[in-house]
């Protein structure tokens, strides 16, 4: 059984409104009470089926990822100092250092951080316009840059992918530079947030150097720890409190439980009670159901080869 997302049950068994932006597997948007920008929004924008409610966010959204297209390779010059073209593919043929270079770029940075900031930009907006309870946001790039420029981050580390000094120059600072973009985007969160919110920063995994044993295609160096962050900050936390043998799974049945939602017995992981300022007792309830199946969107082959050619080119799928 699937079992309702958080967004869900803050619609059904409660007055709360959520601002969803970006998160997988939210395509075709639901009606809930809120708003979601769905993670097919960055490949099809136009489409009617990937915001709710649509009338809130379309504007906005083309401007701002127009915008970000524009200037996508002065943009870049934060991350690398390699001199990308958006072109490339008219100027160097197929099999050229210049040409490989360039792809690597592409899929490795350019097109994801793309697909963060137009994200980021929506969701402030969309902040200040619908002023939700809950806000949640997903970005990819750290995910993105960790498996493809780990190697020129740390080159000892993976000794079986060789890195020549100058693609050490371009591009051994992008993975430090893509957290200090992350940074600068959350303090952008922060600032839009009042003084009273709660706020959770998380990931599902962690990164390190994939070792010459499991090396299979020599552009993904960086490989999945299962340790990944957490950090809480706001007035319902304890500050400088280290939260030990948390689990992915107790995001959810903590969030609940901070709303003053009861936390479903059909729920995996535990609430953070330890990690809190004020204790109140965890009220229980056996279920809150199963997800809705929603009807099926209607997409492209060309989006869909897109999403799963980035898949492939992380190691999820064959």
């Amino acid at each position: 059984m699937q079992i309702k997302r958080f967004w869900n049950i803050f619609s059904e068994y409660s007055n709360l409104t959520s601002l969803i932006v970006g998160w997988y597997l939210t395509w075709p948007v639901e009606t809930i009470n809120g708003g979601i920008v769905s993670d097919r929004t960055y490949y099809n924008s136009r489409s009617k089926d990937v915001f709710y409610p649509p009338d809130t966010f379309e504007h906005d959204y083309f401007h701002d990822f127009a915008q970000i297209q524009s200037e996508s390779r002065k943009r870049l010059l934060r991350f690398t100092s390699f001199p990308f073209d958006q072109e490339f593919q008219k100027k160097y043929r197929r099999g050229t250092f210049e040409r490989q270079m360039h792809q690597i770029v592409q899929k490795r940075l350019a097109s994801v951080y793309r697909r963060d900031e137009s994200y980021v930009e929506i969701g402030l907006k969309a902040l200040k316009g619908l002023e939700p309870d809950v806000f949640a946001i997903y970005l990819r790039g750290a995910d993105f840059t960790q498996h493809g420029f780990w190697k020129y981050m740390d080159p000892q580390s993976v000794p079986s992918f060789p890195v020549s000094d100058q693609e050490r120059i371009w591009f051994g600072k992008t993975i430090e530079n893509y957290y200090v973009y992350l940074d600068e985007v959350l303090g952008k969160f922060l600032h839009a947030a009042s003084s009273d919110t709660n706020v959770f920063v998380l990931s599902d995994h962690g990164f390190r150097p994939i070792p010459k044993e499991e090396a299979e295609d020599p552009e993904l160096s960086g490989g999945h720890e299962m340790e990944g962050i957490l950090f809480c900050k706001g007035p319902a936390f304890r500050k400088g409190y280290e939260i030990r043998n948390a689990s992915i799974y107790d995001f959810l049945p903590t969030l609940l439980h901070l709303a003053g939602l009861p936390v479903a017995a059909d729920m995996k992981g535990r609430v953070w009670m330890e990690a809190f300022t004020e204790k109140h007792p965890i009220r229980k309830v056996k279920s809150y159901g199963a997800r809705k199946t929603r009807e099926t969107g209607r997409s492209t082959d060309a989006i869909d080869e897109e999403i799963r050619q980035e898949l492939r080119s992380l190691g999820y799928i064959q």
